[in-house]
């Protein structure tokens, strides 16, 4: 394993597509790079020697990526009204807008706010509930 345990060394795939592309079976080629003190799976084998299988690892990676991209701008959940509440007014407080109020909680926990709506919230004339999200 590479440092870290994230994956395996170029060496490690090198030498597995060199026993592949020699004849050798999987499983003959697992026994032979366990015995090389170089662990890998038949699986992980298949997809370095197989191109259909290293695309699939590719799009999968590529995919995994744009997810944990996503993760990072997606809303948070589990916040409580009163935190949600909490950091409008400290918001406020510094002088931001009504409207940049209600762009922050979109970005923030997914809740498309208008400056009036914020308003409303922040005076404790509108109780602060969750709306559903636009289908």
């Amino acid at each position: 394993m590479s440092p870290g345990g994230r994956g395996h060394s170029a060496q490690v795939v090198k030498r597995a597509r060199e026993l592949r592309e020699a004849g050798w079976s999987l499983r003959d080629t697992a026994r032979i790079m366990r015995g090389e003190g170089m662990p890998v799976a038949t699986s992980t084998i298949f997809r370095w020697s197989n191109p259909k299988g290293h695309r699939k690892e590719v799009d999968r990676a590529a995919r995994n990526m744009r997810r944990r991209r996503a993760a990072e701008r997606r809303p948070s959940v589990g916040y409580t009204i009163e935190f949600k509440l909490e950091r409008m007014i400290e918001l406020r407080e510094r002088g931001v807008s009504h409207a940049a109020i209600g762009q922050v909680a979109a970005v923030w926990w997914g809740e498309e706010l208008t400056g009036p709506q914020v308003r409303g919230r922040l005076a404790g004339k509108r109780k602060y509930e969750r709306r559903k999200a636009a289908a």
